[in-house]
């Protein structure tokens, strides 16, 4: 009885596997790359200035005109300001690091139109993942390697760490426009540090904003 059930299942999915197998296999750019500035907003340009980011994602295609894009984001922040951090033993100022990351899927609804004679792409996305906010850790604070011996009296190597990441879900939603392999596009990110650690201020702030181009390849 069991294998006629699991006979059953696997006829009853056949067909949507294989529905799927055709969607994906047209032919489309898979890779998809960005780049542009990171633009805090409220609050959270206290903690940093416009920066630059730049994007990588691979497209997967779905059934009706929706693509999906896997892959990760970069920001650099710039012009960084101190921002008051609840530490386990203490309570200091530290500022953001070198590069923020954005793990992320974007859901993409292609709608095509005409300007004049040229085919014109509007691209409305919603996309969902994870960021890290990366930022100086001064209770750890790095002062090289160091060695000591272990009770076995091995020596052993240890590498402090200055690095730290406050995570966060992200939720975005945007809008772009494209010709061909080349757009713009627009996206606002959601990232509610606040609500997932009590070591920062409630008004840590949570907005930003994205703005660039993207290149298929």
């Amino acid at each position: 009885m069991k294998k006629i059930i699991h006979i059953l299942i696997l006829l009853f999915c056949l067909p949507m596997v294989a529905q799927q197998f055709e969607i994906d296999s047209t032919k489309i750019e898979r890779i998809r790359v960005e780049g542009g500035l990171f633009v805090s907003l409220g609050n959270l340009c206290n903690k940093m200035g416009v920066s630059k980011e730049i994007g990588v994602y691979y497209r997967l295609k779905m059934p009706h005109n929706d693509m999906a894009d896997l892959g990760f984001k970069f920001y650099f922040p710039e012009n960084n300001q101190d921002f008051t951090y609840y530490g386990r033993d203490s309570t200091y100022l530290t500022q953001s690091k070198s590069f923020g990351i954005m793990a992320l899927m974007k859901i993409n609804k292609e709608y095509s139109f005409h300007v004049f004679t040229k085919e014109v792409t509007f691209e409305y996305t919603s996309g969902f993942g994870i960021n890290f906010f990366l930022f100086d850790n001064k209770e750890m604070k790095n002062t090289g390697t160091e060695t000591y011996t272990d009770e076995n009296g091995n020596l052993v190597y240890k590498i402090n760490t200055d690095l730290k990441a406050l995570m966060s879900p992200l939720v975005s939603q945007g809008f772009g426009f494209s010709r061909k392999k080349i757009g713009l596009h627009f996206q606002y990110n959601f990232t509610p540090y606040n609500w997932f650690s009590k070591r920062i201020e409630k008004s840590f702030g949570n907005s930003s904003f994205s703005l660039g181009i993207n290149y298929r390849i």
